[in-house]
């Protein structure tokens, strides 16, 4: 073996550590890069491992992540959830239930609130009332950022007061009419509405889709429809809504038969129609057919007069400012006692007239004021 210097076997040794140093910081750098890429792309798995980590930083830096580009994780959180321990079944809800509640977010939301309710059909009781009491709040607070919005396109909206400091004032009564100034997709909000009690629609933009949104309601009672663009679709829908007592339709193009769907509805008190393609010598029909429901139909004329139901007499006791009534001339105190020919005894003569008669119709009436007879040419105007 020939003899090396030993100056020399040092300085080689001293260029071999300074590469095998040199190489380790290029690998290092390497093995940073590599991690900062997988980093970015973490795996929905390794993200939920990170979540039950007892590092705080770790599993918010993992929710972070997460919230970033919720859709493949998704579906992992709903495998692991029922056999989950409690800690992380409130971090992962929290997440979906965070996605769900804006549905402006488009996908996540509807993929977020599609396994909240799976998981709130679990065998598993405890994740499974854990799941129901999320949807519930993801519902109210919907239904409020829905009747926001709504207002802020001039729908009148009531709310009531929230139970407590923490609760969501829950959007009861929300009318749309002539001030609306929203399009026919700001509309479908009315589907978010889940406690509405009191929904009055009076605008064209309102379809058979938009009343299909309605039976995802629990709470409406009352709905007025005037002037809507809907067919008999939306009758078979409304025969969904189980909680809905007062119906009330104007001057929309339905028939009497598909009022027969609503035989159903163990609640509903009342059916109004009024300048619908249902003709008053229909009204017994539907009486048959709905048979603990009241029912009240009209060709669309109104007259703007008030009664005292105890007087035996149709005695006016107001009437309707700018009505056509009231621009005839009659007054309070008159007393009507012919409508177009026909005697007047009582104030129901009148009303079984008024309902064969259209808005636009002239009707001659004689009424008694002071001892006089006077006669009035009355044009009749539309129901609002």
């Amino acid at each position: 073996m020939r003899n090396i210097p030993l100056n020399v076997m040092l300085g080689g040794r001293a260029v071999g550590a300074c590469l095998f140093r040199m190489c380790c910081i290029g690998l290092a750098l390497s093995l940073m890069a590599s991690a900062n890429y997988l980093n970015a792309q973490t795996s929905p798995a390794t993200l939920l491992v990170q979540l039950q980590s007892d590092c705080f930083s770790t599993r918010q830096s993992a929710m972070y992540e997460i919230m970033k580009d919720p859709e493949p994780v998704i579906p992992f959180i709903e495998l692991a959830y029922e056999n989950a321990d409690a800690d992380f079944r409130k971090r992962t809800m929290h997440i979906l239930a965070n996605l769900a509640s804006d549905p402006s977010t488009g996908r996540p939301a509807l993929l977020a609130f599609e396994s909240i309710e799976r998981i709130s059909f679990s065998k598993e009781r405890i994740a499974a009332r854990h799941a129901e009491d999320a949807k519930f709040q993801i519902l109210l607070k919907r239904q409020y950022l829905a009747a926001k919005k709504l207002e802020r396109f001039n729908a009148q909206v009531k709310f009531s007061e929230p139970q407590d400091q923490n609760g969501i004032p829950i959007a009861t009564s929300v009318v749309v009419n002539e001030y609306w100034r929203g399009t026919r997709e700001d509309l479908e909000l009315v589907g978010d509405l889940i406690a509405v009690s009191r929904l009055e629609l009076d605008h064209k933009q309102v379809d058979d889709e938009i009343i299909g949104l309605l039976p995802s309601t629990f709470g409406l009672t009352t709905l007025k429809l005037c002037r809507c663009n809907i067919t008999e679709a939306s009758i078979h829908h409304l025969s969904k809504v189980g909680t809905l007592s007062d119906l009330e339709l104007l001057y929309c193009p339905v028939g009497v038969e598909c009022f027969s769907s609503l035989g159903g509805l163990e609640c509903l008190g009342s059916i109004r129609l009024i300048g619908t393609n249902v003709e008053p010598s229909e009204m017994s029909k539907l009486e048959r057919s709905l048979a603990t429901t009241k029912v009240d139909v009209r060709r669309g004329a109104f007259m703007g007069i008030r009664y005292s139901p105890s007087a035996s007499k149709c005695k006016l006791t107001s009437l309707v400012p700018g009505s056509g009534a009231e621009k005839a001339g009659l007054q309070r105190g008159d007393t009507i006692i012919e409508f177009n020919g026909n005697s007047i005894a009582e104030y129901i003569d009148v009303t079984k007239l008024l309902r064969e008669c259209k808005a636009g119709d002239h009707v001659e009436i004689k009424a008694r004021r002071g001892g006089k007879t006077l006669g009035f040419d009355v044009v009749m105007g539309v129901w609002e």
